[in-house]
């Protein structure tokens, strides 16, 4: 006869293969039907677009900002198809971000760009897939099969995993690769054999190949080594402390290999070998040459330890390390550290936050599973604590690492005290349960989630922005309002990937990003000061002043769609908004080599523009350009003084200024 121990321990495994198996065919449904819904993100275009050219010849001239695995993944399936988007042949040439972005518009905006768009979406998917087996293989491994079970049925009802596992970005690549490499460094320490050491390498390769924050991984990792004295008795020894130095060595060098592989073991970032990144001319534009970081990049360049394009993402990385940032209604010049302790509280199911705080309070838990802990904090508070010392505030998505080890705390925590008490059993379930709930009555507005506490997705707004709300997502769900309400006479302002004309809608564009609109094919229409109508806006465009639309920021729509979308009714005369659009006239007239009719619209924008320093810039290059030097030095001026003050603008400030004194020596 069985003892009650025995039927426990059958129970907890039943349950654990049960809700895996319940995962496992749940998780791609929520997944494909979640991919369907969702309009373009602002920067999968891009990320298409990235590694069909990396498929297509090997160029890795284009989107340098992240490194290439998820971009190569999701490309695979549409590599063979006739994407006809770019401007310059394959390989001949770097491309800019703010150039690439606009090829993305224009691929998801192109006939092929749909069914594009949703083969790199299930492509990627691998990556939400494979964290989904490690989690459970995790949990099991270290809190035991009712932990697992948990732990599964936890991450499938997480809506910040789903909310970006089915999206065409690096944020669910770099969390999933994380975990692997985690995990797979405590399985090589609990059990050292070469097979398992190959598997570390590859995971941490994977990892460093997924997203440039990926170089904290071999800092986790090394942490995860070093801690490992403390748990064997016999690991203080110098010959174990060399055989673990060794084997950490070891996996870094197969880690390298693997990112090489991702850039087809080739230095150059151009398929034809000429260097398409200056390295040390970046470094010395950026007053980096004789810093510290200065001289280890050149070093690394000169002896081509690394690929030239890995090494110029990082660069842009540093250079772009400082970004305006908005949170509970305000805009900040930088990134604030309370910005994702907050977000985290904000975004997080109050199921798995409360399972997670209890796991972290709980010695005797500590007490029986302190090594298991340890290997879960150490990435929660590297991953945390570089977050919060960032400049760059943009969304959960930047700490996505974290939560898969907040889940396995959280399960761990449920298991433990569920194991204990049939009450503490039936509180699990009900907070699976109402975690279970709370996610569907948000599905598919994930990307907006936020917990009841704070509202729901229908509130967030009040207290977060950027891509914690809205990222382009929702533009699906207008379309659905605007059919259900039989509206006809609407305008739009629209922040993402798809183009509203191109997914139905009736409605006319107001003024969107100008660099993406000077990127187009055909130049923008003018707009009238004052309209009527049904005016959609998407959240983003109200959170910083760069864009004219702050006047909607505390003003109360009728309705908010999707989380994510304002809706307002009535009359309108909003000037800045048609001075935007001659912002973005003129930059089209730039890139088509006609400076007068340049100069001509930013004269007409500039009595109303929201952010004056871009276009004073613009405005100086238009006058230069057209042989007026002494006219076009004031505007270069005035733009320095417009971004005096303003850290994000740093580097555009000290470009007005580069021209202005270029001007001066020129007289």
């Amino acid at each position: 006869m069985p003892t009650p121990h025995t039927t426990t321990a059958r129970w907890h495994t039943l349950f654990a293969w049960c809700a895996l198996l319940l995962s496992i065919l749940l998780y791609p449904i929520l997944l494909v039907r979640y991919a369907g819904a969702t309009s373009p993100t602002f920067d999968e275009g891009m990320h298409i677009a990235a590694g069909y050219r990396y498929w297509q010849c090997g160029d890795y001239g284009i989107n340098p900002e992240h490194p290439p695995l998820l971009k190569l993944v999701a490309a695979a399936t549409v590599r063979r198809w006739p994407l006809v988007v770019f401007d310059s042949a394959c390989g001949s040439t770097t491309i800019n971000n703010a150039h690439l972005i606009a090829v993305g518009y224009r691929l998801l905006n192109s006939e092929l760009g749909h069914p594009a768009l949703l083969h790199a979406r299930y492509a990627a998917m691998c990556f939400p897939l494979a964290l989904l087996l490690a989690i459970f293989l995790a949990a099991r491994a270290w809190f035991g099969p009712l932990a697992a079970g948990m732990a599964a049925l936890l991450t499938v009802c997480e809506p910040n995993l789903t909310g970006h596992g089915a999206l065409v970005t690096t944020d669910m690549a770099i969390a999933a690769t994380t975990l692997v490499a985690v995990f797979s460094a405590d399985r090589y320490l609990r059990n050292p054999s070469l097979l398992r050491l190959l598997f570390l390498g590859l995971a941490l390769g994977a990892a460093l190949a997924s997203k440039h924050t990926g170089i904290f991984v071999p800092l986790i990792l090394a942490l995860q080594f070093a801690s490992n004295r403390w748990f064997e008795p016999n690991s203080s020894s110098r010959r174990n402390l060399l055989r673990l130095s060794a084997a950490f060595l070891a996996a870094c060098v197969v880690a390298l290999t693997v990112l090489w592989a991702a850039y087809q073991f080739r230095y150059s970032a151009l398929p034809d070998h000429s260097d398409g990144f200056d390295i040390a001319q970046t470094l010395q534009a950026d007053h980096r040459a004789s810093s510290p970081s200065g001289h280890v990049i050149r070093a690394i360049a000169r002896f081509h330890l690394l690929p030239e394009s890995y090494l110029a993402g990082l660069l842009y990385v540093m250079d772009n390390s400082t970004r305006t940032s908005f949170i509970f209604g305000h805009e900040h010049p930088t990134g604030v550290w309370y910005y994702f302790p907050v977000t985290i509280l904000v975004k997080t199911p109050l199921s798995l936050l409360f399972l997670f705080l209890l796991g972290m309070a709980s010695p005797g838990l500590w007490k029986s599973r302190s090594r298991e802990l340890v290997i879960l904090s150490l990435p929660i508070a590297v991953f945390l604590l570089s977050a919060m010392a960032s400049k760059i505030n943009l969304g959960v998505r930047h700490i996505l690492p974290v939560y898969p080890f907040m889940i396995l705390f959280a399960s761990a925590a449920a298991a433990y005290y569920s194991e204990r008490s049939r009450l503490w059993l039936a509180l699990s379930t009900a907070l699976l349960v109402f975690q279970s709930v709370s996610y569907a009555q948000s599905f598919p507005d994930q990307i907006a989630y936020a917990n009841q506490a704070w509202g729901g997705p229908a509130k967030v707004r009040l207290y977060l922005g950027d891509s914690n709300v809205d990222w382009g997502q929702s533009l699906y769900q207008v379309r659905d309002y605007i059919n259900r309400r039989g509206i006809g006479d609407c305008w739009i302002a629209w922040l993402g990937g798809e183009n509203p004309a191109h997914a139905g809608l009736p409605c006319r564009q107001l003024a969107g990003p100008s660099f993406i609109e000077a990127a187009q094919r055909d130049l923008p229409g003018l707009l009238p000061e004052r309209f009527s109508g049904t005016l959609f806006i998407s959240n983003t465009l109200t959170n910083y002043s760069i864009f004219p639309y702050q006047s909607f920021l505390h003003r109360q729509p009728e309705e908010v769609i999707a989380g994510s979308v304002l809706v307002f009714h009535g009359d309108f005369s909003l000037p800045e908004i048609a001075a935007e659009r001659h912002v973005s006239r003129g930059w089209w007239f730039l890139n088509h080599q006609q400076p007068a009719e340049a100069a001509e619209e930013f004269a007409a924008a500039e009595p109303h523009v929201a952010f004056p320093g871009i276009l004073h810039g613009l405005y100086g290059w238009a006058l230069e350009a057209s042989g007026k030097p002494a006219e076009a030095r004031a505007k270069y001026a005035q733009a320095a003084d417009d971004f005096a003050g303003m850290p994000s603008y740093e580097a555009a400030r000290a470009a007005n200024l580069a021209r202005v004194e270029a001007l001066s020596q020129s007289r």
